[in-house]
């Protein structure tokens, strides 16, 4: 098994995402692998294990690079992957595949099967096994998101042989639960297919158009698609929110209320539908928040920090600190955290509380006085560091620091509200900062796991509410 360590790297981006190419033709694909091996003769030359994945890293990085030139993109990331999967490099043969994915229209969960594949073959240890099994489940949720049954099934058939390997029961149970989880999506998609066949000969059997409406939204995400099959569907309460979608209102009250329906709907799903409902709630949460008042414009806000919060990775991996008691400050479990300091003073808290393993995300909710005179943010790598936002100028900073001062490493300016999600995730030997779930800046670190994560306040109070951190898979 490798020896530089696990996790899939998420390629995380802001803004508009890069559109996906189709792969470049053969031709193309010939004379550009011509030219990388023909620049990297003398690397490729060399055979040990240490040196495949050294080129496979450096070519990597100037995949990451090239912008104009996709078939020279696609081959060094092809090259890239089959040199860390020959020399036993999982993560960093799934690093390759993670950003062929986001480059280019590809069967993501095939590559990526095949890379997990090998290292099952060469997997030796209980420890070894314990590390590749919730690959392999987080495989299925993936191939189940695109109906990929096959994939599905070899995923879970691979997650049950490495738990059974691992000696582990936990990880056993959830293999076991895959592979039945597995069986219901397929019984699910061939009623799901019975029901379109039933709306080509009547669209307007009610049944049909729930069944299928609710994949295309619950599921699959494409609202704009699936309302009006949900709209004309046989569950009474889902066709009239619906309705009330479709009509498009303009009042703030009125938009809020829509939200509020999905939102109360996503409480009784599980994944995917949980998200893609909250999502939904989000767009109308979105028309909404700068003109609803009161209590409409309060919960508009949170909820939408939620919806935010949801991009930055899956459910399952985010853990709630239930017990966020940091060194010195009395809270109860659930309840927020409020810091204190004086003018001209900074208060700081390490985390307690946190739960055990490896994490690469900490993220939390500062809330702002009316006053708008303090300063609130996210404390990382070991109290070195810190996110915060500048309550008074409405300004997002990321500090280091050095001696006993802090070194502003980024400032930007950013909307006034009472309050922000502030959120820190580590990938690929960098920190990404985001505001609202929205990419600010990057950070180069060695480390590949967050260490002693805390909160700070300044010039005045500050709460922090929904303490989470992100478990590395």
């Amino acid at each position: 098994m490798t020896k530089l360590g696990w996790g899939i790297v998420l390629v995380l981006t802001a803004g508009v995402q890069d559109v996906k190419r189709p792969m470049p033709e053969p031709p193309a694909q010939k004379e550009a692998e011509k030219r990388i091996r023909e620049l990297f003769r003398q690397e490729y030359a060399k055979r040990a294990p240490t040196d495949k994945v050294a080129l496979a890293q450096k070519l990597i990085q100037q995949a990451r690079e090239v912008k104009d030139d996709p078939a020279t993109r696609y081959v060094l990331l092809r090259e890239a992957q089959d040199l860390a999967t020959q020399a036993d490099a999982a993560r960093v043969a799934l690093e390759a595949v993670d950003l062929l994915d986001k480059f280019f229209i590809v069967n993501a969960p095939v590559l990526r099967l095949g890379v997990l594949a090998a290292a099952a073959k060469t997997a030796k240890t209980s420890d070894d096994a314990k590390l590749l099994a919730p690959k392999f489940l987080s495989l299925v949720d993936e191939a189940l998101g695109t109906d990929q049954f096959d994939v599905a099934e070899k995923a879970a058939d691979a997650a049950q042989a490495q738990a059974r390997k691992s000696k582990d029961l936990p990880l056993m149970t959830r293999a076991e639960a895959k592979v039945k989880e597995i069986a219901d999506r397929k019984a699910k998609a061939e009623k799901l297919k019975k029901a379109r066949e039933a709306l080509v000969r009547n669209p307007d059997d009610g049944e049909a158009n729930f069944l299928v409406g609710r994949q295309v939204c619950y599921v699959s995400g494409r609202w704009e698609e699936g309302l009006r099959l949900l709209a004309k569907g046989s569950d009474l309460l889902v066709k009239a929110i619906a309705l009330k979608d479709m009509a498009s209102p303009t009042d703030p009250a009125a938009q809020v209320a829509v939200g509020d329906h999905w939102w109360d709907l996503s409480d009784k799903e599980e994944e995917p539908a949980k998200t893609n409902l909250r999502a939904r709630a989000g767009v109308w949460y979105e028309r909404a928040a700068s003109r609803a008042g009161g209590s409409d414009r309060e919960r508009a806000e949170k909820r939408l920090a939620e919806v935010r919060e949801d991009r930055l990775g899956s459910r399952r991996q985010w853990v709630t600190l239930t017990d966020p008691r940091p060194a010195g400050v009395p809270a109860k479990p659930g309840e927020p955290v409020v810091l204190k300091a004086a003018a001209g003073k900074a208060f700081h808290a390490i985390l307690e509380g946190v739960p055990p393993g490896e994490h690469d995300g900490f993220s939390a909710r500062v809330r702002f006085g009316e006053d708008r005179k303090s300063h609130g943010g996210l404390l990382f790598e070991s109290d070195n560091r810190i996110a915060y936002v500048d309550s008074e100028s409405n300004t997002f900073i990321v500090a280091r620091m050095e001696g006993a001062k802090w070194i502003k490493d980024f400032e930007k300016e950013c909307p006034r509200r009472d309050l922000y999600a502030i959120t820190v995730l580590l990938t690929a030997g960098e920190y990404v900062l985001y505001l609202d779930a929205v990419e600010q800046g990057r950070l180069k670190t060695t480390l590949s796991r967050m260490v002693q994560i805390g909160l700070q306040t300044s010039h005045g109070v500050c709460t922090f509410e929904h303490l989470r951190v992100r478990r590395k898979d």
